[in-house]
């Protein structure tokens, strides 16, 4: 594991505002607690530690609305359920997607190889009536919850990358290795991104 950067001074700033962000544990920095992003705007992130700064910049972009979530039987998993989503992707290509699960109110696991990301290059304004997403291992009686953020095409790329580069390395038609792409300045490995969020939950019926 990197180690963790603690005493860090870390703010985003945008339309002349700053705000400054907390180190609530060793390495983790969380903003004041009714601060929230708006669609359409420019962040700035800055972080000042041990005498380097690392800057970047993110806009949040825009998210779908679900109508609703339910789920199906998985065929392939005997007694484990799916999500499925109904949903009208917004007309305009260049959205770009990642959904998170939920089971009984705790995050699957906060990896990539447990999350799905898209973009909407084959379902650009179209009516998504009923396609499964997320994580396909519930089980009746759980509470689901399904979470989407907006990402953009760079954050995209880069968790496309990261994964050609991990998981789904092990083929014949395998390309060279490769370094990870980065939106963060003077060398910084990982990756800055600004998301909109929207989620919907049910119980899993018997």
């Amino acid at each position: 594991a990197a180690p963790k950067a603690t005493g860090a001074d870390v703010s985003i700033s945008y339309d002349n505002t700053e705000v400054l962000f907390t180190e609530v544990s060793d390495g983790i920095y969380e903003s004041p607690a009714d601060f929230k992003g708006e669609v359409g705007t420019t962040y700035s992130l800055k972080i000042d530690h041990l005498g380097e700064t690392y800057e970047s910049q993110a806009t949040m972009n825009r998210i779908v609305e679900m109508d609703s979530v339910s789920y199906q039987y998985d065929d392939e998993e005997e007694e484990l359920f799916e999500f499925i989503i109904y949903t009208q992707e917004p007309e305009g290509e260049g959205d770009h997607y990642l959904f998170k699960s939920y089971v009984n109110g705790s995050l699957i696991a906060d990896t990539l190889r447990n999350v799905e990301f898209t973009d909407d290059s084959f379902v650009d304004g179209s009516y998504i009536g009923g396609v499964d997403v997320g994580y396909d291992g519930f089980k009746a009686g759980d509470e689901a919850t399904l979470e989407v953020w907006s990402i953009s095409e760079e954050a995209y790329e880069f968790f496309l990358a990261v994964m050609i580069q991990t998981d789904w390395r092990g083929g014949p038609f395998d390309t060279p290795p490769a370094n990870i792409p980065t939106n963060i300045s003077n060398g910084a490995l990982g990756f800055f991104n600004a998301s909109a969020t929207t989620k919907n939950s049910l119980t899993i019926g018997e």
